[in-house]
C-alpha cells in the first residue's frame, strides 16, 4: 500500500510572521520545543527559518557579563532579515517515500507541506515519519 504525507504529517504548527523579532521567535522556539519554523505572510508560505540561523544572528554575548547595547540590538533584527526563503516544500499528496528520500538526500529535519497556492497545510518532520513507523498515533 502507497502511503502519502497526509497519512503522517502533523496539522499542528506554529508559524511566525517576517516582521516578528529574533528575540519574539527565541521564545516560540522554546515553547514549542522546535527547531524550526515556517515564515508566514498573508497566510502562504515564504520562508522558513531553524533555531541555528537564529543563533548565528544574535550575539554570543547576549546576557553575558560582556553584553553591551550592540548585542541585545541583535535580538531586535526581523525574521525577514535572516530567514531562508527558498524552502523546498512537500503537498499532501506526495508519496511518503519519495518525501522520505528527499528529507535523507538533501539532511533535512523537516518539510512544510503545502496546498496549490502554498497556504501551510501541516509540517512533517523525522520524528513524525519514527512516530508512524512504530506505530504511535498521529499528531493533529
Amino acid at each position: 500500500m502507497v502511503r502519502h504525507v497526509k497519512d503522517v504529517m502533523c496539522e499542528r504548527f506554529m508559524v511566525v510572521t517576517p516582521d516578528e523579532t529574533l528575540q519574539s521567535i527565541m521564545n516560540k522556539f522554546q515553547l514549542a520545543n522546535v527547531h524550526n519554523l515556517a515564515v508566514v505572510d498573508e497566510g502562504k508560505l515564504i520562508g522558513e527559518i531553524s533555531d541555528k540561523y537564529v543563533s548565528l544572528a544574535v550575539s554570543p554575548f547576549v546576557n553575558t557579563a560582556a553584553e553591551q547595547h550592540r548585542d541585545v540590538q541583535t535580538l531586535h533584527k526581523h525574521v525577514h532579515q535572516i530567514m531562508n526563503r527558498h524552502v523546498t516544500t512537500l503537498a499532501v499528496d506526495d508519496e511518503l517515500d519519495s518525501a522520505v528520500a528527499m528529507m535523507l538526500e538533501r539532511d533535512i529535519s523537516w518539510l512544510p507541506v503545502v496546498d496549490s497556492e502554498m497556504h501551510l497545510v501541516g509540517v512533517l518532520s523525522y520524528v513524525d515519519i519514527l512516530r508512524d513507523m512504530v506505530g504511535f498515533p498521529k499528531l493533529v
